[in-house]
């Protein structure tokens, strides 16, 4: 009877999910995807994005945002975006803002996270700002934006909840010998744990800042990477199982 090998649990957003998959496979390291945070569309999302006047800045913090407001918003708004200063959380999302409005915009060099974003517009001159995300907002990244902005609009675009089935499946793998880590994509990801129990030998890794912040409040050691991307995180992956996976990473 063959021994199980020890795998990488990955727990987030289904894309993010799924790229760190990809990529500890390319790597030589087996990792099982767990993408049990599900973002549940505000049915009134069409009155909420017509309050909005014109804008000087808009911040996008994910692709999802971009995607919704694009579905969703007037013709002459849609103008205004590609008129406005953009902001995004990360290169991903700044490729969707250019494919779907066909604009300009900016994001972090390497901290692809709300800290990241903050730093960014630290100083800079917003104006009127609409900030697209999840309502579950950066406490931070909003009291930049007040800050900075001459009046800060917060449409209410979708929220991040938990698919009961999969988070099931997910705690009920906890249970099983072959983990060697587990990495939470966000902070909603990182709620389902609570006070359930992981065996020591388990390495934790939070993917930003926010995340790391809510696994500390429930009782959990964690790592974060140098960067909070995807690649960061593959990193530090590789980083934890050794020179040996390093080697392999480098072969191909």
């Amino acid at each position: 009877m063959g021994v199980s090998t020890r795998k990488w649990v990955i727990i987030g957003t289904s894309n993010t999910v799924k790229r760190i998959v990809e990529l500890c496979a390319y790597a030589g390291i087996e990792a099982d995807g767990y993408p049990l945070v599900v973002a549940r569309e505000n049915p009134d999302i069409r009155e909420e994005l017509r309050r909005l006047g014109y804008v000087d800045t808009c911040v996008f913090t994910s692709r999802r945002a971009v995607e919704l407001v694009y579905q969703n918003s007037s013709e002459d708004f849609k103008s205004n975006i590609r008129r406005c200063a953009v902001y995004t959380i990360g290169p991903s999302t700044t490729r969707r803002v250019h494919e779907l409005f066909n604009a300009e915009s900016t994001h972090p060099n390497v901290d692809y996270s709300s800290t990241g974003l903050v730093k960014l517009l630290t100083g800079r001159i917003l104006g009127r700002t609409a900030l697209f995300s999840s309502v579950k907002r950066s406490e931070i990244l909003v009291d930049a934006l007040r800050m900075y902005s001459q009046v800060l609009y917060e449409p209410k675009l979708y929220d991040l909840g938990v698919d009961s089935q999969v988070a099931s499946r997910f705690i009920e793998s906890l249970e099983n010998s072959y983990i060697r880590g587990l990495v939470f994509t966000c902070s909603t990801a990182a709620t389902i744990m609570g006070g359930t129990s992981v065996d020591s030998s388990i390495r934790i890794v939070a993917m930003g800042p926010r995340t790391l912040a809510t696994l500390s409040a429930l009782g959990y050691n964690s790592l974060i990477p140098t960067h909070s991307t995807v690649e960061g995180v593959v990193k530090l992956i590789v980083e934890l199982e050794g020179s040996n996976v390093s080697e392999h990473l480098g072969r191909k």
